[in-house]
């Protein structure tokens, strides 16, 4: 019985052989690295989050057009956690050669010199796909989809256009897990929509609260659309339907 040599040249192994805890270690000054570099890019793009936030959405401000719009906040909070969410975001992505750079280090020296040049492409591709894909999102698919979604205003009426307002609509989501929504439920959803439909102030200066809904059915309804035909009419002091 004979048996064969299987290991491979000592030159096509890196030399770098250690104990489990030598890597551990290493492991752990690597991710502190990470890290590190992860926070004082947030700190940097904190402090420049209105200026990338401002950058981001130029396309839906060109939708809109002059005077065409503004973003409002619905919440006391939420201006606040969307710059940390964009600085969150700017933050990987500055960040994210460095971040790279310590996974490769840590990886690199148990890989074989063949498997590091077959994943040479893929390291070197992976940031310039990113931008790419990147701009595209930002200088083609946004403004396309901005404008496609600010056309689509129904029958008649929409968010430029004050007045009655025409639209169909389909609740496609559930209420209750597992329990399909009825016509009647459909109908009932729908209604509360009204007051979004129709208007005679302007909405961007203007907000209401549908304190009181009350449906009259001649019979009951059938299928998955409901259209809506709504017009507000108002008395004068803050009180319309």
């Amino acid at each position: 019985m004979s048996t064969a040599e299987t290991d491979l040249p000592e030159d096509d192994v890196d030399a770098s052989r250690a104990p489990l805890l030598d890597h551990l270690i290493e492991l752990r000054q690597r991710l502190v690295k990470c890290v590190v570099a992860l926070l004082v890019a947030f700190g940097v793009c904190f402090y420049f989050s209105e200026q990338i936030f401002a950058f981001l959405v130029v396309p839906l401000k060109e939708a809109f057009g002059d005077g065409g719009g503004r973003l409002v906040y619905t919440k006391l909070y939420e201006a606040f956690f969307v710059q940390v969410k964009v600085a969150i975001f700017a933050a990987f992505c500055v960040s994210f050669p460095i971040i790279a750079n310590q996974m490769w280090a840590f990886v690199a020296p148990g890989l074989y010199r063949q498997e590091k040049r077959a994943l040479l492409p893929f390291i070197l591709a992976t940031p310039l796909l990113f931008t790419a894909g990147a701009a595209l999102a930002y200088y083609i698919v946004m403004p396309t989809a901005f404008h496609f979604f600010l056309q689509f205003q129904g029958e008649s009426g929409g968010l430029e256009v004050p007045g009655p307002g025409v639209v169909w609509a389909r609740m496609t989501g559930e209420i209750l897990p597992g329990v399909p929504i009825s016509p009647f439920v459909q109908l009932a959803m729908a209604a509360d929509f009204g007051s979004g439909t129709s208007s005679f102030v302007d909405w961007r200066e203007w907000s209401f609260a549908n304190v009181d809904i009350s449906l009259h059915l001649t019979r009951m309804p059938q299928g998955e659309w409901v259209r809506i035909a709504a017009e507000t009419r108002s008395a004068g002091n803050g009180i319309a339907i």
